[in-house]
């Protein structure tokens, strides 16, 4: 084969996958050997990206997503990824070499410590590998990376906050029209898909708005993530609701550990239309969670059944005046929520 042949067979992320282009409102931080926090690793990355589309598919009962999309033994990925950043890493402290630690009530024990972030605009190309793949595992990686930067961060958990994105160029990263996708499901499984857990379905999201924070330190607008982290954990001190608030929010003990299915971010800033016409800055704050994160402890799933509805009421009714809240309504299928997620209407 020719060069000129050779070039026409090359696979791009522009033919043959898709580029997200996005800009840190707050810093990715992506671990890595040592926790410090000196460069974005890609692994890290994927794992995340992974773990969010899975619970998607999840939602739409798709069993063999993992599998087929990101590889098991004997089987490759059907997915690269390439990551490029241009921005830098920062020490949050503002100072070289300095930990930042912040707690937010006078008499905590313990806090939360901080060293680097990377902030500035990152580019991570998806390439499908095996061009075989049936068109619904494609489009569920596509809603699936829609709803995390719109909604909840990249990166990873050991630091809290880190990790909203903004991207850049969502208009182009539209997915099939829900029916056509329902049918492309409906075509690959026989009978009919139930969900699977951990999935989205009882997941709430929440955007809420504050006042902007001035001077605008990252101590303090992670503090300020943090502070609504520790107020809603103390919502859930009442009599045998110590396991549901280790179970949600997590737990460092050495047994019984448990990461939680809580999420904070720090705050950022974000301009706001009003009806008159004219905007202003506010900042604002992501949370979402998921009880059904993993297998709860048999204490755990009794008192979910018994009162989870109480407990997630007791969660959403402690956001007052400016805030958002995404939940699935009873009507809703779960593909219609997975779109609304998404923010796509067709």
């Amino acid at each position: 084969m020719n060069a000129l042949g050779m070039l026409a067979r090359l696979r791009t992320p522009q033919a043959d996958g898709l580029v997200l282009r996005l800009k840190t409102l707050t810093p990715l931080y992506t671990g890595g050997i040592g926790q410090f926090g000196d460069q974005v690793h890609p692994s890290n990355l994927l794992g995340g990206i992974r773990h969010f589309s899975c619970l998607v598919a999840n939602t739409l009962g798709v069993k063999d997503f993992a599998s087929r999309l990101w590889g098991e033994t004997g089987r490759a990925k059907a997915v690269a990824l390439r990551v490029r950043c241009t921005g830098k890493n920062e020490w949050l402290s503002g100072q070289a070499g300095k930990t930042l630690n912040i707690k937010v009530a006078p008499l905590q024990s313990y806090g939360w410590g901080f060293n680097r972030g990377f902030s500035g605009d990152i580019e991570i190309s998806l390439l499908r590998r095996n061009t075989t793949l049936p068109e619904p595992y494609w489009q569920i990686l596509l809603l699936s990376l829609r709803i995390q930067t719109r909604r909840a961060m990249l990166g990873a958990r050991d630091q809290w906050g880190m990790g909203v994105v903004s991207c850049q160029n969502l208009a182009d990263l539209q997915p099939l029209p829900r029916e056509e996708l329902a049918r492309g499901l409906a075509a690959l499984f026989v009978p009919r898909r139930d969900p699977i857990a951990p999935n989205l379905l009882d997941a709430c999201f929440v955007k809420l708005r504050i006042p902007q924070i001035s001077p605008r330190t990252w101590e303090q607008k992670l503090a300020a993530g943090l502070q609504w982290r520790y107020n809603l954990r103390n919502k859930f001190r009442g009599e045998g609701e110590d396991a549901v608030r280790h179970w949600l929010f997590g737990y460092l003990a050495r047994s019984d550990s448990n990461g939680g299915g809580f999420q904070v971010s720090g705050a950022y800033p974000v301009r706001m239309k009003r009806a008159q016409g004219n905007s202003e800055i506010r900042d604002e704050i992501r949370l979402w969670w998921l009880w059904d994160h993993d297998e709860p402890p048999r204490e755990v799933r009794g008192l979910l059944k018994a009162k989870g509805q109480e407990l997630q009421r007791r969660l959403i009714s402690s956001f007052t005046d400016d805030v958002l809240v995404t939940q699935k309504q009873e009507t809703e299928s779960p593909i219609e929520w997975v779109y609304r997620l998404a923010g796509v209407s067709i």
